[in-house]
């Protein structure tokens, strides 16, 4: 399981003389459920520095600010989740808030909250396309939608009930989802996939090698056992929970509209490589862990997996038995192969030179690999 990180909410007993953090079991219980293991944070006066020591020395894939408490009965929890915030966007870490979490969000971001009557253990119906009814808990709403953010759901009084950021990874809800009984199927993806990460398909080149194959169409398009390459490659991508999937056009990108993926252009595709049409996506590189695939290969979720697991900021799959295939393709296998050296560690050496000594290769690289921002 991968780490993530809850703040808690703080609690005085006053017949004790104590205070307290406290957690919800249902919240811990519904990340455990999405496959998180939770880790609460107490509230304590944390440096950045010691921060971000505890979200590397614990393998963090994400922090959720959870609800309870108004802003400003507490400082030192109001101050521990700025900080959490502002350690997040400098390591591009996700982060989910919950009711107050999303209040937190939205005040670092500079929006004011304001009060709103008749949020306080009630019901309310979302104005989305499931026009379901939530919980409600809060005093207090944002009284705009941050800079850099967009509205996902409302109430029928216009209260902000949910939004997006369109620059973080950063999603928030201003209802309890933990309090739901049962916990609604529309909520789990949306905690879970804020956590994931984003996939990226490089289909901006012909494929001239494929010959007529690709005389009306992107290389991607050709088929496989009845289905076109980028269909193999987006299954696999759901299969390992990612669902936020973006393709890099160039030629005959229209042909692509189809499967309603987000879009980038590269314009140059004729006359760039590879890395010129990942730079195309780089809005998506600085900001989120990608998954990054040639659209002309296909491979399995477990590819995908294994890039998710490691904690390196960047991983590539490789196969080690790649001579055998490389062997019943081309008559001297060295023809179309490069270099691929790596040490005891696993950290790469070299890759994508040239090479006429098989020494230089312990693997194949697939073509998927991930970026951590």
């Amino acid at each position: 399981m991968k780490n993530i990180l809850i703040s808690q909410r703080v609690l005085i007993d006053p017949l004790r003389n104590e205070t307290g953090d406290i957690l919800d079991q249902r919240l811990s219980s519904w990340f455990y459920d999405c496959g998180y293991n939770p880790i609460q944070v107490a509230n304590l006066p944390y440096s950045k520095a010691e921060l971000l020591d505890f979200f590397k020395s614990t393998e963090l894939v994400g922090v959720c600010i959870s609800g309870g408490n108004d802003i400003g009965d507490h400082q030192i929890r109001d101050e521990l989740e700025v900080k959490l915030i502002e350690t997040c966007l400098s390591k591009s870490i996700p982060i989910f808030g919950i009711c107050r979490g999303m209040q937190v969000i939205g005040k670092y971001f500079g929006v004011p909250l304001v009060e709103v009557g008749g949020h306080v253990r009630s019901r309310h119906r979302l104005n989305s396309a499931q026009m379901r009814e939530v919980n409600s808990y809060h005093r207090y709403a944002l009284s705009r939608c941050p800079d850099g953010f967009v509205i996902t759901e409302t109430t029928d009084d216009n209260v902000i009930e949910s939004m997006s950021s369109t620059t973080h990874k950063i999603e928030c809800c201003m209802w309890h989802p933990e309090r739901e009984s049962p916990i609604s199927l529309d909520d789990t993806p949306e905690v879970t996939e804020v956590f994931l990460a984003k996939g990226i398909i490089l289909a901006a080149g012909r494929g001239k090698r494929m010959d007529h194959e690709t005389d009306d169409k992107p290389k991607c398009l050709t088929k496989l056992l009845g289905k076109p390459l980028i269909e193999w490659q987006i299954r696999s991508l759901h299969e390992a929970g990612i669902y936020d999937i973006a393709v890099v056009t160039g030629y005959r990108g229209d042909c692509l509209d189809s499967f309603g993926l987000h879009r980038f252009v590269n314009e140059n595709w004729a006359r760039t490589q590879i890395f010129e049409s990942l730079n195309c996506a780089h809005s998506w590189l600085e900001s989120f862990e990608c998954i990054v695939s040639y659209s002309d290969i296909v491979y399995e979720e477990t590819a995908i997996m294994g890039l998710l697991d490691a904690m390196d900021n960047v991983a590539v799959s490789y196969d080690t038995r790649w001579l055998d295939r490389w062997s019943r393709r081309f008559t001297d296998p060295l023809v179309d192969a490069e270099t691929f050296k790596i040490d005891k560690s696993g950290s790469i050496l070299e890759i994508g030179l040239k090479t006429r000594s098989l020494t230089n290769i312990q693997g194949a690289v697939y073509g998927v690999a991930k970026d951590s921002a």
